[in-house]
């Protein structure tokens, strides 16, 4: 078991229909359930425990990808990773 409390644990649910509906109900549970750093802002976590993968992308973030530039969304999808999950 983990020592981790479950209400502090934030997956993503595997089980919606499509990328774009994953990223929006998993903004809104962190919205939901994280306080963000300032009024309106980013919601701010403690820890964030991230792979990385052997192109040093981590959290699908990938060097050079259009998607490093968002900055309206808390949570992006992303359909055209160059790398397969």
């Amino acid at each position: 078991p983990s020592p981790i409390p479950p209400a502090q644990i934030f997956a993503y649910d595997q089980s919606s229909p499509s990328p774009e509906q994953a990223a929006s109900k998993y903004a809104e549970s962190v919205r939901a359930h994280v306080p963000p750093a300032s009024a309106g802002g980013v919601p701010c976590f403690d820890l964030l425990l991230l792979g990385m993968g052997e192109d040093g992308h981590t959290a699908s973030l990938f060097p050079g990808h259009a998607l490093l530039g968002e900055a309206d969304r808390i949570v992006a999808h992303i359909l055209d990773s160059p790398k397969a999950p």
